[in-house]
């Protein structure tokens, strides 16, 4: 199923919804190459949709101890790839269990260089098909 990452400025990034709620928040870009439950566990990350530049996420598992907090403080999670695989998906399903959008086959690239460029931008992360600045199921981006 196709998702998207509509920015507040008018720009769509369409990548592959793998579960989650639609959310809203501010975009971020992340350069780390491990750490990502340290992030999503970061108070600090409050309220925002963390896109992850490194390509793959989730390929060492989910290890509670290692986690900034007791809970998962991000608004949604974008990478290129996670570990989707029988023997491993536990950062898939940690993600989707607690209703964080989750889309991969993102451009992480060209978002992270847009975001450098352009400063951070508040955005919306849904699976619904967009059209005309609202999704059409779902909670509609009228506000960022």
């Amino acid at each position: 199923m196709r998702g998207y990452l509509v920015l507040e400025g008018g720009e769509v990034y369409t990548g592959q919804w793998q579960g989650g709620e639609d959310r809203a928040g501010e975009v971020v870009f992340n350069t780390s190459h491990s750490g990502y439950e340290e992030i999503a566990t970061d108070p600090s990350y409050f309220s925002q949709i963390v896109v992850m530049t490194a390509p793959m996420q989730g390929n060492y598992g989910v290890e509670d101890a290692v986690w900034e907090s007791r809970k998962l403080w991000i608004e949604g999670f974008i990478c290129l790839e996670v570990q989707d695989s029988e023997r491993d998906q536990a950062w898939k399903k940690r993600l989707t269990e607690n209703k964080i959008p989750l889309l991969t086959e993102v451009d992480t690239r060209a978002l992270a260089l847009r975001l450098r460029q352009g400063g951070n931008s508040m955005g919306r992360a849904g699976s619904g098909w967009f059209r005309g600045g609202s999704f059409k199921k779902g909670r509609k981006p009228d506000r960022f």
